[in-house]
């Protein structure tokens, strides 16, 4: 079976791994400009490894949604990866979809939170050490500077800078508001910098 690439209509699209084929997350489909003049009707197209076909919900967090192309359908299969057992003296970190944690096993370390980038096991549960900052992910000092800087600008620097300008020697109220929520912020990416030890 084969799935339209193209549809007249917006639609959700619905992205899954290329090698996995484990659900991945939720786009639109791209108008494509081009075509859309060629057949004198909007067309929309999905994109890579993606399907118009709406994924399972609710899924428990051992499980994933995977697609299967030549059947144009979603299925459910346990997701253990990442989760830790002993058996038979041997320690076993489970790397492949659809392996579960066999009778007899000890030990037992659950699969870490989907969500988390980076999970480490620490004093007997998942800790997040990816570091995020303004809900960007971040590493060194230079990460969060880009950040600071771009939130600096969606303050309205120009427009301070230039009434200001205008303003020359006498009082400028954007300006000097500007100027306290700039510092506010510059200390706010420093402190969290010094406090992860970036640099």
């Amino acid at each position: 079976m084969i799935e339209e690439m193209y549809s007249d209509y917006e639609q959700d699209i619905y992205f899954y791994n290329n090698i996995t084929k484990v659900y991945e997350g939720t786009g639109k489909a791209i108008l494509d400009y081009g075509k859309s003049g060629d057949v004198g009707k909007n067309q929309y197209y999905r994109v890579g490894s993606s399907t118009y076909i709406e994924p399972p919900q609710n899924l428990l967090d051992t499980q994933v949604a995977y697609f299967d192309r030549d059947l144009l359908n979603w299925y459910v299969c346990s997701d253990f990866r990442g989760a830790q057992y002993s058996l038979n003296g041997e320690t076993i970190i489970i790397t492949k979809l659809s392996e579960g944690i066999p009778e007899g096993a000890t030990d037992i370390i659950p699969p870490p939170p989907k969500s988390y980038v980076k999970p480490q096991y620490i004093n007997g549960e998942w800790v997040e050490t990816q570091l995020f900052y303004k809900g960007f992910r971040v590493s060194t000092k230079e990460d969060v500077d880009l950040i600071t800087k771009g939130s600096i600008n969606s303050l309205g620097e120009e427009k301070a800078k230039s009434e200001k300008l205008i303003a020359g020697d006498g009082p400028c109220e954007i300006w000097d508001t500007f100027v306290v929520m700039r510092a506010a912020l510059l200390k706010e990416g420093n402190d969290f910098v010094a406090e992860h030890n970036l640099i």
